[in-house]
């Protein structure tokens, strides 16, 4: 029934030769997207220099879209209203809503052939019901990856699951379903196919449950052994299996030997590990993993929820080196890596815990509240808040909590626990239940009321002993929020490990 009940929505769609941008206002905004089935809004400022780089790609694609969408430009500068019900924190940030509600956020390449494509994904059913082969090779014409359900029945446990994957997944896939087996006659009833534009195709015919159906999906539209840059960064980044860097140089001899037989290995591994690669002469990547400047290459490590699987480094790395590797992690025979600084002497000094890759677990699973803070020394956001955390951390001493900090750029941590995309960034871990992310005021008393509010394991006093209003007032540094710039700069870098969205 959920199935029919989409592909009932499948209308025909107006055909229009190009889309008006429209500009939303706080008087107009709401009145606009809420008739209309699909927009995708700008927000933007005037000033921020990736907007002004996005606007002749945005116009461009608003000339190149022949079917019904809208298309609306929102100054947050001047339409602060809209703004603030958004809670638009990044510039330039686009949505797309459906009669008003937001249904995702556009973190495509930022030129009009990719918003063009993302926004054709968006038109229409989820699911296309399909009756001859030429609609199929018609649509592989269009999208980059299209993935065809053979089944029997509409309402078959396959159909129901891509019913269900399908919306969320609609902008990287276009998903197709047949239930008459002339449509695709060469391929096994009951199974999903996936065709991808550079003419790899993989099939899928185990358990056909939700589950098993959005992990096979999830890495559908990446090649078996493709390569990773800030082209294609964004299609690996909701994939659910672990992940396997190779890191090479592709015009050394031991690199590009290996790079041939890259495939034929990724075909074999598929099910379990995800293999692509990097030139590390043009995204130097490896660095962000814990490599050193000598890494010999190629080099190999899989990344799974966090957790770095390193290939000797003192080993030389060859095809068949590489399988065995991968076919001993899948096997649980190869221990995780942690990236970690040494441990301070002096662990905690003035009520400051300092934590390293090596210690994050003893920490997180102490038994104790935990506030922790991800960090760089280079980051100039840290370094004005490290007064004002310090403080803190003075001012709980005695209470049984712990009050940390962690540099992200030399520690692992568990990132499928603490998601960090920017920094500094701080949680609070009550004991025994999930990590809150602070997103107030970097304030000496927004933090401790922060702390006082969610901690489990101890009370503390309405008010802090080391603070009064006055001198509250006067923490220029804890009221700092990363600016648009740095938001802006780490969103255009790629991902560097499975499960992380931080750039890092």
């Amino acid at each position: 029934m959920y199935f029919l009940l989409l592909l009932a929505l499948g209308l025909a769609l107006p055909c229009v030769e190009s889309v008006e941008i429209i500009n939303g206002t706080d008087q107009n905004f709401v009145d606009i997207v809420n008739k209309s089935a699909v927009a995708l809004v700008k927000f933007y400022s005037p000033s921020c220099i990736f907007c002004q780089k996005l606007e002749p790609e945005w116009v461009e694609a608003a000339k190149n879209i022949s079917f019904d969408i809208a298309m609306v430009d929102v100054n947050c500068v001047k339409e602060t209203g809209v703004a603030a019900n958004f809670s638009i924190k990044a510039y330039p940030t686009i949505l797309l809503l459906r009669y008003g509600e937001v249904a995702d956020t556009y973190v495509g390449a930022r030129n009009s052939k990719s918003i063009v494509t993302y926004a054709r994904s968006q038109i229409g059913p989820a699911v296309e019901n399909v009756t001859d082969g030429e609609r199929v090779t018609e649509v592989r014409g269009e999208f980059e990856t299209v993935c065809v359900g053979l089944t029997s029945d509409v309402n078959s446990t396959l159909a129901n699951s891509l019913a269900k994957v399908a919306p969320t997944l609609r902008t990287k896939i276009k998903f197709l379903l047949a239930t008459d087996t002339k449509v695709l006659p060469n391929y096994k009833p009951e199974s999903i196919v996936v065709f991808r534009s550079d003419g790899e195709e993989e099939v899928y015919d185990g358990p056909m449950e939700e589950a098993n159906v959005t992990t096979f999906l999830s890495a559908a539209g990446v090649p078996f052994a493709g390569e990773i840059n800030g082209s294609t960064y964004m299609i690996y980044s909701d994939i659910k299996k672990p992940m396997g860097w190779v890191f090479m140089r592709p015009k050394e001899n031991q690199s590009s030997e290996l790079k041939e037989k890259l495939t034929a290995i990724a075909k074999k591994v598929r099910s379990d590990v995800i293999i692509l690669w990097t030139n590390v002469e043009e995204v130097p990547v490896h660095k962000n993993f814990g490599m050193e400047d000598d890494t010999k290459f190629p080099a190999f490590l899989i990344m799974r929820g966090g957790k770095r699987y390193v290939f000797p480094t003192n080993e030389t790395l060859t095809a068949d080196s590489l399988e065995k590797f991968a076919f001993d992690f899948i096997a649980g025979k190869i221990n995780a890596t942690i990236k970690s600084l040494p441990v301070p002497e002096n662990e905690t000094v003035d009520g400051l815990t300092t934590i390293v890759g090596s210690t994050f677990d003893h920490h997180v699973r102490s038994g104790k509240d935990l506030l922790i803070e991800f960090f760089a020394p280079w980051c100039g956001h840290c370094q004005r808040l490290a007064p004002t955390y310090a403080k803190l951390a003075k001012e709980v001493e005695a209470a049984n909590v712990i009050i940390g900090a962690l540099d992200a750029t030399a520690n692992d941590w568990d990132t499928t626990m603490f998601k960090v995309t920017g920094l500094p960034t701080i949680y609070f871990l009550p004991q025994g239940k999930e990590p809150i992310l602070y997103d107030g005021d970097r304030s000496f008393l927004d933090l401790y009321k922060f702390i006082r509010n969610h901690s489990t394991t101890f009370s503390i006093s309405e008010t802090p002993t080391l603070s009064n209003e006055s001198s509250a007032k006067n923490e220029t540094a804890g009221k700092e929020k990363p600016d648009a710039s740095e938001t802006e700069k780490k969103k255009e870098e790629p991902d560097k490990s499975e499960g992380e969205k931080g750039d890092l």
